[in-house]
């Protein structure tokens, strides 16, 4: 949540609304958190498909939780149970209601730029990606 009095004019030149990573980009996510990690052989897949709405930061976090869990179970890989078990304990971050709140202010926040994109060259400047 934001604070309304800090998106008043003169606080932030911009707002940006970074939405959690799409598969592909949780797949890549995954690959540098696990890199240099034991693992036995199973499919990412499957771990990935139950990472739908994870940040980054909670990938990482489910890595983390992962090696936990078998270096606790003295295991020298970790497998995909080790995994699944430390995705039911790292909840997202960002919750659905979350994600409708962000993307109604995205919404609101946007509405007023179609007079600006008319007019953007009097400007001159940092307008050239609206």
């Amino acid at each position: 949540m934001i604070d309304p009095a800090l998106l008043r004019s003169g606080r932030f030149e911009r707002v940006l609304h970074v939405p959690p990573p799409d598969s592909p980009s949780r797949e890549a996510i995954l690959a540098i958190h696990t890199e240099g990690m034991p693992l036995s052989t199973f499919s990412m897949k499957d771990v990935l498909g139950k990472m739908e709405g994870f940040t980054g930061a909670d990938i990482e976090a489910v890595c983390r939780e992962a090696a936990l869990i078998a270096m606790r179970a003295n295991k020298k890989k970790v497998t995909k149970t080790h995994f699944e078990e430390a995705i039911g304990r790292v909840r997202p971050t960002v919750t659905p209601e979350m994600l409708e709140y962000y993307d109604k202010m995205e919404r609101n926040m946007t509405s007023g730029l179609s007079g600006i994109k008319r007019n953007a060259k009097d400007f001159g400047f940092g307008m050239e990606s609206v």
